[in-house]
C-alpha cells in the first residue's frame, strides 16, 4: 500500500501519523513491533494533512536504532512536494521503550 492509500484510509490499529519526530514516535514503533506490526508515516498530521519531513534520514535511522535497538527500513515518498517518511514496524518480539513494553 502506498502513502496516498494510507492517507485516504486514515489512522488505525496498524497505521499511525506523526507530524514531526518526537518521543511518541518511539512508543508507536515499539507498540507495532510488540503486536501485529504497522506502519508509521512521519511528516503527516493526525488529520492526514501532509506537512513533510525535513530532517536528516541517516540521523532518523540512528535515532531509532539508539532508542529501540532495531534497524530501520526507512522509505520516502513525495506527496505534493513534501517528503513523507514511512517506517514499517513488524513483529520482532519484546521491544522496550522507557523500560516498558508498549502495545496497541
Amino acid at each position: 500500500m502506498n502513502v496516498s492509500d494510507l492517507l485516504k484510509k486514515g489512522e488505525s490499529e496498524t497505521s499511525e501519523f506523526k507530524r514531526e519526530l518526537n518521543d511518541s514516535m518511539y512508543k508507536t514503533l515499539s507498540a507495532f513491533a510488540n503486536t501485529h506490526g504497522g506502519i508509521l508515516l512521519l511528516g503527516v498530521g493526525d488529520d492526514g494533512k501532509v506537512y513533510g519531513f525535513s530532517g536528516d534520514l541517516d540521523s532518523l535511522a540512528r535515532s531509532i536504532r539508539h532508542n529501540l535497538g532495531i534497524n530501520s527500513s526507512i522509505k520516502v515518498e513525495e506527496i505534493d512536494g513534501n517528503r513523507v517518511v514511512t517506517r514499517p514496524g513488524f513483529f520482532q518480539g519484546e521491544i522496550l521503550q522507557e523500560g516498558r513494553c508498549p502495545d496497541r
